[in-house]
């Protein structure tokens, strides 16, 4: 067993408090360990003292460890790190600006500004859902060729040329020629020029546009094949915007996207996140059973109503059963 193998998080390395009639007592540092996927851990820990003990860390003396494995089952972490919580292993009280710190061991920042409102300011709020499963450079295209699609429902034979204008950091990206020899899935997400057939003929491009059959129908590789990449040298954006043009008959048709969907620039509604839920539930399988994505979303939506979360996720693989949160509402009624 080899200790790249491992994956050793340190849960804390900070000093316990003293406990009542223990005042005199000298402070040790204790230090708990998680080791996970592997159950054969004893090697590790031999390692692992030895080489803080190289750093002047000695066991019983001026440090104290709490080892634990998850003996190959990722499902008893949250246990273990509980359990180390228990027995008085934190976080480190300065693990961003202190001496082992983030900072020291990466960059410098301000730490004022990163602690401005914490616990009151949630940046988590700001950060926006990926609308399409595909990689980010190609989501402004993505919806430049839905809005064009829907709108002129054009066929393969319609559209004599089309040209996407992209930034020179999407070029890099995702402007290369669409060649799915190798993996399917991920030739289709870096390809800005699949992701753009598949949202004019199809307009849409959900998970099941990355399956084999999806991804290799003709008619959408024969017009992959016909995107033209236009490169907009004075644009500096990564993201966005991007432009499609669509000739069909005399017409030239355009669209233009300057915010990436579901960024802080271009939210999306709540119908949007409902549709990408949805997309992405119904398309996986969990316990053998299909998800009733639906009731799911409904519950999820209503999360201040349910009362049990286990009752919550039964519902949601039980569809001969009324949702939880309907559940709360029918009695609260």
């Amino acid at each position: 067993m080899r200790r790249r193998t491992l994956l050793a998080s340190l849960v804390g390395a900070a000093a316990l408090r003293p406990r009542a009639g223990a005042a005199q007592q000298p402070k040790i540092p204790t230090i708990g360990v998680l080791v996970v996927g592997s159950p054969a851990s004893e090697r590790f820990w031999r390692l692992f003292r030895e080489d803080m003990r190289a750093l002047g860390y000695v066991e019983g003396k001026n440090v104290r460890y709490e080892f634990r494995s998850d003996e190959g089952q990722a499902s008893r972490l949250p246990a273990l790190a509980a359990e180390l919580a228990r027995r008085g292993v934190s976080g480190p009280v300065e693990a961003i600006e202190g001496q082992a710190g983030y900072y020291a061991a990466f960059e410098t920042g301000d730490v004022e500004l990163l602690l401005a409102g914490l616990g009151q300011r949630y940046e988590t709020l700001n950060t926006g859902i990926k609308k399409f499963p595909s990689c980010a450079c190609n989501h402004a295209a993505i919806q430049a060729s839905i809005d064009l699609g829907r709108a002129h429902t054009f066929s393969l034979e319609e559209m004599k040329r089309v040209r996407v204008r992209i930034t020179p950091y999407m070029q890099q990206v995702v402007g290369g020629a669409f060649d799915p020899s190798g993996n399917l899935q991920v030739a289709a997400q870096f390809s800005v020029k699949y992701s753009v057939a598949c949202a004019l003929l199809r307009q849409e491009l959900v998970l099941l546009d990355l399956t084999p059959d999806r991804v290799l129908e003709p008619r959408v590789r024969a017009l992959a094949d016909r995107v033209e990449i236009e490169v907009d040298p004075v644009n500096t954006g990564f993201l966005a915007p991007a432009t499609v043009f669509v000739e069909a008959g005399e017409k030239v048709f355009e669209r233009t996207i300057d915010a990436v969907p579901g960024s802080a620039q271009a939210p999306l509604s709540d119908q949007e996140v409902a549709v990408k839920f949805q997309d992405c539930m119904s398309y996986g399988k969990a316990m053998g059973k299909t998800i009733d994505a639906t009731r799911l979303f409904d519950d999820l939506s209503a999360l201040e109503e349910v009362e049990d979360l286990n009752a919550m996720m039964a519902a949601a693989f039980a569809p001969a059963h009324r949702s939880a949160a309907s559940a709360m509402r029918a009695v609260k009624s």
